[in-house]
């Protein structure tokens, strides 16, 4: 009776000019930070993981998926996008670092051809081994300056670590300060944690990232591994 069951068709126009935008924010990034962060072929790489990556979420309609929280479909592609995009960025620049290979290991294939292998889930984006351990790895980014992991995330990091000894670092990017945090999520101990209601997440509890763990800035050449897994 409510009719939520009919799907709006999406406005492949302003999805377009929303898939500009993200060329835009990728394309000035690349050239404004470090040089050692800094993609040759940024082009190949705007074409790899903007473009086709659209072309992907709509042909297999995956924007059904998305949860909107009363936002048009086309702003959650973009917001999606967008995130997307800069884990991938910075994926590069982790592996020449860290120099190991990341898997990916989230539910949010844009490749995947049936809309139930495209969904959200607890589990980390990544897995890579370091010292001879795999470890997980959840990426987030931020666009506005607010900074915040979901309690569900550090519930999935302990439980990950008290059934299997596997630690799990949180890599979260703040273009808006032009800097990156690292947060161990298995060593926080419940009692350090102080949880607040995020009404822009359907009032989920999460955690407000203290300044303290962020120590790469952007302008900056990165930090050695051993100094943020230890």
């Amino acid at each position: 009776l409510s009719s939520k069951d009919i799907i709006p068709s999406i406005d492949l126009i302003y999805i377009e000019a929303l898939k500009q935008r993200v060329i835009e924010i990728i394309n000035l990034l690349n050239s404004s930070i470090n040089p050692f962060y800094r993609l040759n072929d940024i082009d190949k790489f705007i074409e790899t993981n903007i473009v086709l990556i659209v072309e992907q979420i709509i042909l297999n309609e995956h924007y059904k998926r998305m949860n909107n929280q009363g936002r048009r479909i086309e702003n959650v592609i973009f917001s999606w996008l967008r995130g997307y995009v800069v884990a991938s960025y910075f994926i590069n620049t982790l592996k020449k670092t860290w120099q190991t290979n990341f898997i990916p290991t989230g539910g949010d294939n844009p490749y995947a051809k049936e809309m139930k292998d495209f969904c959200r889930t607890s589990t980390a984006d990544f897995e890579f081994s370091y010292q001879g351990e795999i470890w997980r790895l959840e990426f987030q980014s931020g666009f506005q300056g607010i900074n915040d992991i979901k309690k569900s995330k550090f519930e999935e990091a302990k439980k990950q670590y008290t059934l299997n000894c596997q630690k799990t670092v949180c890599v979260h990017v703040d273009l808006f300060n032009g800097k990156i945090g690292f947060i161990l999520l298995h060593t926080i101990a419940e009692d350090q944690i102080q949880w607040i209601k995020n009404p822009q997440m359907e009032g989920q509890e999460v955690y407000q990232i203290e300044e303290k763990y962020f120590r790469w800035q952007l302008l900056e050449e990165p930090k050695n591994v051993k100094d943020i897994l230890k």
